[in-house]
């Protein structure tokens, strides 16, 4: 159960997997960087980083298909590990507004009902949340990636063409 923040989508279920090994280990979750003074979790106090982690996932998954959407090709993997960094940011400063609509939408995602406005909305709260200067620097991420693939592509070509005609000259030399 690796955890990886560049590729974060882990959500309740990972959490509770993990969870789920600790207790199969016989251990606790402890908080507190002093073992003797370290307390066990309960779950429902674990609720609001559960939030986070849906909320989070919800986020990048919408994030992801944004970026579909604008065909980014090679600059596409950039600019999502941009923007997940981004999101985590403004995530960690919201408005009350914000704020309200994110614990609103946890309570939806957490009912029977199929009906989902404020899941539909989350497209646009991901564009209004992240600022003009993020969105520029998801793009420049992009282009910076695709930027480098193709001067490396362009060195690599060079670098064959010139070992083809160093070898090429070198036969001409010989004879």
């Amino acid at each position: 159960m690796p955890f990886d923040w560049d590729t974060f989508t882990y959500d309740e279920a990972w959490l509770r997997q993990a969870v789920q090994a600790e207790v199969a280990l016989a251990c606790d979750l402890q908080v507190g960087g002093n073992p003797a003074t370290a307390r066990s979790i309960a779950w429902p106090q674990l609720q609001p980083q559960l939030d986070q982690i849906k909320i989070l996932s919800l986020l990048f998954d919408e994030l992801r298909a944004l970026l579909r959407q604008a065909n980014l090709g090679a600059g596409a993997e950039a600019a999502l590990i941009k923007g997940r960094l981004l999101i985590q940011r403004q995530l960690s400063q919201l408005s009350s507004e914000q704020r309200a609509y994110f614990d609103a939408l946890m309570l939806e995602e957490t009912s029977a009902s199929q009906d989902r406005p404020l899941r539909s909305q989350l497209p646009t709260v991901l564009c209004q949340m992240l600022s003009p200067a993020d969105w520029q620097e998801i793009a420049q991420a992009a282009m910076a990636s695709i930027q480098a693939q193709i001067l490396q592509q362009v060195s690599l070509q060079t670098s064959v063409a010139r070992s083809a005609s160093e070898a090429l000259n070198s036969g001409f030399a010989s004879d």
